[in-house]
């Protein structure tokens, strides 16, 4: 049997992520003419894996349209990690205090 790879994640805000992922999410759309990446068309997918590291996913809403995704393979900094973490914590808490509301 396949031993389980301990993995967290959550969705957080494009704006809560550290400055330089911000950019770089930037960086990875900039080729669709537009409005940029913001909190209001992007979900932002934060993963952590035991064996990976963290990837964050983004979904950029530009149109009526299917979302263009990006994986990013976050290589992180001492503090960055910490952030990271936190934004992943907090993401958690608040799914668990809402379980209910999850279908």
């Amino acid at each position: 049997m396949k031993r389980p790879i301990p993995t967290l994640a959550a969705y957080c805000d494009l704006s809560e992520l550290p400055a330089y992922w911000q950019e770089q999410v930037q960086k990875a759309f900039s080729y669709i003419k537009g409005a940029a990446p913001n909190d209001d068309n992007t979900e932002c997918y934060l993963r952590k894996e035991e064996d990976k590291g963290y990837t964050l996913t983004v979904n950029y809403f530009y149109s009526d349209d299917v979302p263009e995704t990006e994986t990013l393979y976050l290589d992180e900094t001492e503090t960055e990690s910490q952030e990271l973490d936190r934004l992943i914590i907090t993401g958690i808490q608040y799914s668990l205090a809402h379980i209910a509301e999850i279908y």
